[in-house]
């Protein structure tokens, strides 16, 4: 669990993805350290097909692949990992790994009041959602971690199960609170600021959520305000999968047009109605 800077940058490295950050290790250590840094780039590429297998869901009609892949034909996406080990990285860090790819590649940017691990598989597991959630290890000490700083934690479906039902309602009656992760297409809208209207939406929406929880907990459901709930939360991912899309085409119709190819990325999606 670690805070991961991700950038755009253009013909600064060889590579197509690159992982770098402070390292700290022992002669002995260095067989360990080797296997972390390996594993990270890999949670690093496999993130990149995530999210090039998600847009691609979002714009059928296109393939969204080669269209990333000349948009990046100059370009590398840069991750560095704000850690004095590389050891903290790898697998369980791959869902960090996309949010922060789908930012730099539609210039979306990250909210900073939550925390995420897991790994996630490049394809869904059910129709309709991309990115399955797959079960991580330490997952207790993680949250425990993150939530002494912020008020949200993501974990894999599976790993939410595992956590006390006592742990998760002291929590929850703090306001911060532990939620179980399905798919990479279900986090999106509430990991990518998407103006100030949809936050706001999306705060008023978690509070309710938690409120809803704690009361089901303690055997006193609301069937009604659980489906208002429900379609809250399908309108705001509606609204971010349509502004997602949107980008996405305009990143299309950008290398379409000769001579634009110096546009900012903010003049890029700006430019797209």
């Amino acid at each position: 669990l670690l805070p991961i800077a991700t950038s755009l940058v253009y013909r600064v490295f060889a590579e197509k993805i690159v992982v770098t950050g402070a390292v700290s290790s022992s002669a002995p250590a260095a067989a360990e350290l080797d296997l972390a840094v390996q594993m990270t780039r890999q949670s690093a590429q496999e993130a990149l097909t995530l999210v090039e297998n998600y847009l691609q869901s979002l714009c059928p009609e296109f393939n969204v692949s080669r269209v990333l892949g000349d948009y990046l034909q100059d370009a590398s996406i840069h991750h560095q990992l704000l850690s004095a080990s590389y050891s903290v990285g790898g697998p369980s860090a791959g869902f960090a790994l996309a949010i922060n790819t789908l930012s730099v590649l539609l210039d979306l940017p990250v909210l900073n009041d939550f925390g995420i691990t897991g790994a996630p598989w490049t394809k869904g597991a059910r129709p309709g959602e991309v990115g399955a959630s797959v079960i991580i290890g330490g997952h207790h000490k993680k949250a425990e971690k993150v939530l002494q700083h912020l008020p949200r934690m993501y974990v894999p479906m599976a790993n939410y199960h595992d956590f006390e039902p006592e742990l998760i309602e002291a929590y929850r009656l703090e306001g911060r609170d532990i939620q179980g992760v399905s798919s990479f297409s279900g986090l999106v809208p509430e990991v990518l600021f998407f103006g100030d209207s949809a936050r706001r939406r999306l705060q008023e929406l978690i509070a309710e959520r938690i409120r809803l929880e704690l009361d089901r907990a303690h055997g006193v459901p609301h069937p009604r305000c659980e489906e208002q709930l429900r379609q809250g939360l399908e309108h705001l991912r509606r609204e971010a999968e349509q502004e997602i899309a949107r980008r996405m085409r305009a990143i299309r119709d950008y290398l379409r047009e000769p001579g634009e190819r110096d546009r900012s990325p903010q003049a890029v999606f700006s430019g797209s109605g």
